[in-house]
């Protein structure tokens, strides 16, 4: 793997646009920061946050970001890393299962309907019974009671950040076990 010095001079020219700096840039960043992605997502998705990384290092480096030429290449792989968390709030956002108990059991409805709606709510309370207590209470408290999330800490003795976490890894579990059902 190529060992490279980044210096004060390099940034001056990449903020100057000089082609052969940017495409030494493109050389040397494009494919480290293609392998951590492909580490972590699809094949599909590689590409799409490989360009959103290399075009975001642009935008910033041509803003004056960083300022020390040496700090370079962690610059790029923490906005690497920022579109990686990213990639994974959009991931997760698709995949949560919607707790709307109210909307299962509607009127005017078809039989058929009513019928899936009543597996559904049946398959739900399966689920949440293989949970933690914890995780079951936290779960119902926050998503369908819609308590305020200071009152849950406050009767669970945690911080929200805390919580925050606890209800992350809820979830997972949930999606697990319903994955399983």
């Amino acid at each position: 793997m190529e060992r490279f010095t980044f210096n004060d001079e390099y940034l001056a020219r990449l903020r100057r646009r000089d082609p052969a700096a940017w495409q030494h840039f493109d050389d040397f960043f494009r494919p480290r920061v293609r392998a951590k992605f492909r580490a972590k997502f699809p094949w599909d998705m590689v590409e799409d946050l490989t360009g959103a990384t290399m075009l975001a290092a642009i935008e910033s480096i041509s803003r004056g970001e960083p300022r020390d030429a040496a700090r370079l290449a962690g610059y790029v792989f923490s906005i690497c890393h920022n579109k990686t968390l990213e990639a994974w709030r959009l991931l997760n956002k698709e995949n949560l299962i919607d707790f709307d108990f109210d909307r299962l059991t509607g009127k005017g409805r078809t039989p058929l309907q009513e019928w899936i709606n009543n597996e559904e709510v049946k398959k739900i309370r399966r689920v949440l019974t293989r949970l933690s207590s914890r995780d079951h209470d936290i779960l119902i408290c926050v998503l369908y009671d819609g308590q305020n999330r200071d009152d849950v800490c406050k009767k669970y003795g945690v911080e929200r950040d805390h919580l925050k976490m606890i209800l992350f890894h809820a979830r997972q579990r949930f999606q697990r076990e319903w994955g399983r059902d």
